[in-house]
């Protein structure tokens, strides 16, 4: 989950971000750790900034218009999965113009196609979009609908995708742990989809905000030691930007404030060097 200003719709401006973090860098340079941390949590967060540096590479800001540029516009099934691989980047990235703007194109290509799971996939993303206005409640319920309905047909990757929009909707109506429950859900049918590697980085991705909302930095670094290992092994890019601010964020709720700047620089000086600030 990214604060985030659209400006260009090409890309995440992020000024509001960066002076956030600079600010924060700033207030904590001189703050005292009060507890004792986690031996273990400190060692995951130490390799975690080390290796995540050598994967900077695969952020979505590298590739993302590339992609959007690969969809053709004709009506045949490869453009529709091209179509769905963008939807899917800003429904991670939660950018809502540019996740309602390839949905709907997505429902228009699938309906001509009459391919069904397309078209309920389409509706879970315009409505998980719909959601970013802040009605998380209704959007949750017509999504549970979608949901029983892919259940009854079977139709394992709209499941996936309805568990995936719920586990995201879930922390911002108050249930965090039933959050928990859809991760669960959605790793066990993730591996039956066409897209296991990308749906599976999703699902670490969000895992290490909700973790992180539930103040929980060792979950919070293992589920993005996870999505780390599908980029290293498979060269899938996603929004490694907002897993190193989560982290630094839960990091700070555990007043490891040292590592905590660590991460929030590193996440500064890489929003300046890849061109994201206005």
């Amino acid at each position: 989950m990214k604060l985030c200003v659209q400006v260009n719709p090409l890309k995440v401006a992020i000024t509001l971000v960066t002076w956030f973090i600079l600010f924060f860098i700033y207030t904590h340079s001189i703050a005292q750790e009060t507890k004792a941390p986690d031996p273990e949590t400190v060692q995951l967060a130490n390799e975690f900034i080390t290796d995540v540096q050598e994967l900077l590479e695969y952020d979505l800001i590298h590739s993302i218009e590339n992609d959007e540029a690969n969809i053709l516009g004709d009506n045949t099934p490869e453009d529709l999965e091209r179509i769905f691989s963008v939807a899917e980047f800003y429904f991670n990235l939660e950018i809502q113009e540019k996740l309602t703007k390839y949905a709907e194109m997505l429902l228009e290509k699938a309906s001509l196609q009459n391919h069904a799971t397309y078209i309920r996939v389409a509706h879970i993303l315009k409505l998980y979009s719909i959601s970013l206005d802040g009605n998380y409640s209704n959007a949750f319920a017509e999504i549970e609908i979608h949901l029983e309905e892919a259940e009854a047909e079977e139709d394992t990757l709209s499941m996936v995708i309805a568990y995936q929009a719920l586990m995201g909707l879930a922390p911002l109506i108050g249930e965090e742990y039933s959050a928990l429950l859809y991760a669960e859900k959605a790793k066990e049918l993730v591996h039956l989809t066409p897209f296991q590697h990308r749906l599976e980085l999703h699902h670490y991705n969000a895992l290490t905000y909700i973790y992180a909302e539930l103040r929980d930095p060792k979950n919070s670094i293992l589920a993005a030691i996870e999505s780390l290992n599908i980029i290293r092994n498979h060269q899938i890019p996603t929004d490694i930007a907002t897993l190193i601010y989560n982290i630094g964020i839960a990091l700070q709720d555990e007043e490891l404030f040292a590592l905590s700047r660590d991460y929030l620089t590193i996440l500064s000086d890489f929003y300046i060097q890849s061109g994201q600030e206005i």
